[in-house]
């Protein structure tokens, strides 16, 4: 003969097992939808801010958590320190190295997309030693118009005597 009740270890009651449902299987049985419910939002309360730094569809709406992702993982993987939040990435509508306008790129980094980059590479991802400049202001170590050079040049230049300055 088949239990019609059923056992939740989280409330300690017999419940109908209309009570459960099938994919709330817990380390201990079967838990009722009511204590999953509070688990999954005493969980999400918790975890919320995590969970936004994580989350795809917030990167998608905001680019600072993708840049703040990246630099995260570029921090660890070179051993520099990083003492940046999201409030401190700040994304102008132009680059100001390049002067060109800066957007996401979809489906990869365009020229114009938002990069997070430290002007004085060995300090880390500090507050005031970072800047958002254009994918291409990034990458003209590899290939540059002397235009593009100068620039760039005037922009290092001006960030590092004010960083200096604040020092």
């Amino acid at each position: 003969m088949q239990r019609l009740k059923q056992y939740c270890p989280k409330c300690k009651r017999d419940l109908p097992k209309t009570a459960y449902s099938p994919k709330r299987w817990g380390r201990r049985g079967w838990k009722c939808r009511e204590c999953a419910t509070t688990e999954r939002r005493k969980w999400y309360a918790k975890n919320l801010e995590k969970g936004r730094e994580t989350c795809r569809r917030c990167e998608s709406k905001d680019p600072r958590f993708r840049l703040l992702r990246h630099a995260r993982e570029r921090a660890k993987k070179y051993g520099v320190p990083l003492d940046i939040n999201r409030e401190d990435i700040v994304i102008p509508v132009v680059c100001p190295a390049l002067g060109i306008p800066l957007s996401r790129g979809v489906g990869g980094h365009k020229d114009g997309s938002p990069s997070l980059d430290r002007i004085i590479p060995a300090k880390g991802y500090v507050k005031g030693n970072i800047a958002v400049l254009s994918h291409r202001a990034n990458r003209l170590k590899q290939d540059a118009a002397l235009e593009e050079l100068e620039a760039l040049v005037r922009w290092f230049g001006a960030a590092i005597a004010k960083l200096e300055t604040t020092a």
